[in-house]
């Protein structure tokens, strides 16, 4: 869902579908920062210049397909190489 921070927006569904995490998954308001709460703990990464640019275009309503309004189900993409 557009200007979702949590389990609506699509880069927290598609890690949340893709990882066994753990933990409350939240991306800043500004999608600048992804956010884990994990056993008491937060912890917080800076995201990729190009899923920042992904969901600017995402909240602009360029993807409506991945829209969780739109949707009912979302099909994973498998990782291409390992995580960083």
């Amino acid at each position: 869902m557009r200007g979702s921070t949590s389990f609506l927006n699509p880069i927290v569904r598609y890690l949340n579908q893709n990882l066994d995490i753990g933990g409350r998954l939240e991306v800043s308001v500004g999608d600048t920062t992804l956010f884990l709460l994990c056993g008491g703990y937060l912890q917080q990464m800076e995201l990729p210049l190009a899923v920042k640019e992904f969901l600017d275009s995402f909240h602009q309503g360029r993807y409506p397909d991945l829209d969780a309004d739109n949707s009912s189900v979302i099909t994973p993409i498998p990782p291409t190489g390992p995580i960083t």
